[in-house]
């Protein structure tokens, strides 16, 4: 089996949230240690840019390059990974756009949860909680306070995932997992992987995609139907 010359950086489980490096697979060295390894097979087909150049830019310590690097997302969304729509989310809020902020979160955590779902390796799923937990301060305040935004917006979301073809690959959410990471081991000591597939057969994503969004939308309507239904609080009570 041939071994490809492409370098595989394994470091923190939040480094290629934040990071997407190119053929990277993410796991805790021993005591924290970065290892770098040489990928191979289907790994080290796995595309991350634009991906990894947009996340680099939307977590700038500078406001403004952070704000440039979100309207360059959205004029061609369908281009990013869920990793950036979530980051690209989070600087609508913070520029004072909630609705929007709303609304592409909702794409960003549909689009995440359908990547999850066509990956074999079930160790790199957690990675989309992880992705939530770091993006999703600013949309969870929010909707605090405006819960009645959620229900609209995840309307519009899907919508608009159905309308809109992923043009990232979706294989990202696989660089997070156990077996790419075994797989660069492997690819370290000259010896094949072993692994097969890496995502469950391309013929059958648009049914497990389809059957995705319905279960978000039913989750977010059963939401909007709970809260609709709550008592609103007497004047004066506490």
């Amino acid at each position: 089996m041939e071994l490809r010359n492409r370098r595989f950086t394994l470091a923190c489980a939040a480094a290629v949230l934040l990071g997407l490096v190119q053929g990277s697979a993410i796991a805790q060295g021993v005591l924290g240690k970065t290892v770098a390894v040489d990928a191979q097979d289907e790994y080290a087909q796995i595309e991350v840019e634009p991906s990894r150049s947009a996340m680099e830019r939307l977590r700038s310590p500078d406001a403004q390059t952070r704000f440039k690097a979100a309207d360059e997302v959205l004029a061609q969304p369908s281009r990013y990974n869920p990793a950036v729509l979530f980051a690209m989310s989070d600087t609508l809020f913070e520029r004072g756009r909630p609705q929007e902020g709303v609304f592409w979160f909702a794409v960003a955590n549909t689009r995440a949860v359908a990547d999850a779902q066509i990956i074999t390796d079930r160790t790199a799923v957690p990675g989309v909680v992880t992705i939530r937990q770091v993006f999703g301060t600013r949309f969870r305040e929010h909707l605090k306070t405006h819960p009645q935004d959620e229900w609209p917006q995840v309307s519009r979301a899907i919508e608009w995932d159905r309308a809109n073809p992923p043009q990232y690959d979706r294989r990202w959410l696989a660089l997070h997992g156990i077996r790419a990471v075994n797989s660069a081991l492997a690819a370290q000591e000259g010896k094949p992987d072993g692994i097969d597939e890496i995502t469950v057969p391309q013929a059958q994503w648009a049914a497990l995609d389809e059957e995705n969004r319905k279960a978000m939308l039913e989750l977010s309507r059963r939401r909007h139907e709970s809260a609709q239904a709550a008592p609103t609080p007497a004047a004066g009570s506490r």
